[in-house]
């Protein structure tokens, strides 16, 4: 039983009295259907400032996502240094190897040129 239902019963001895039963009986359906609109709107009311709030939330959420977007980015390019700066020191330290290492085989092939000249016979 709707809450009209009951209104009509618990007032009956008042609508009956009425000279004017349909007026009574079409303002209580009215009341009743004012009701049910103002606790929809009130409803929709709440579901809107639920939205506002899951709004905020998703945009602070992909404000964050954007700052640790940037934050990869430079982590990237500060990784991309740093193997720029690995390649540049093996670099160095192959050319250095290779300067240190020259006077040593360059006395090796001319000891080794002394000793084939040696076996072939020839002198200095």
């Amino acid at each position: 039983m709707d809450k009209f239902e009951e209104a009509w019963k618990e007032n009956r001895h008042v609508w009956e009295s009425s000279k004017n039963l349909a007026k009574a009986m079409y303002l209580a359906g009215q009341q009743s259907r004012q009701a049910e609109v103002n606790f929809l709107k009130a409803q929709l009311g709440i579901k809107r400032e639920q939205i506002k709030g899951f709004e905020s939330e998703i945009k602070k959420a992909w404000q964050a996502v954007e700052e640790k977007d940037k934050r990869i980015e430079e982590l990237e390019g500060q990784l991309k240094a740093v193997h720029a700066l690995a390649r540049m020191r093996s670099a160095v330290i192959t050319a250095d190897r290779w300067f240190t290492l020259k006077p040593h085989i360059q006395n090796a092939i001319k000891c080794l040129d002394k000793k084939e000249k040696a076996l072939r016979g020839e002198h200095e």
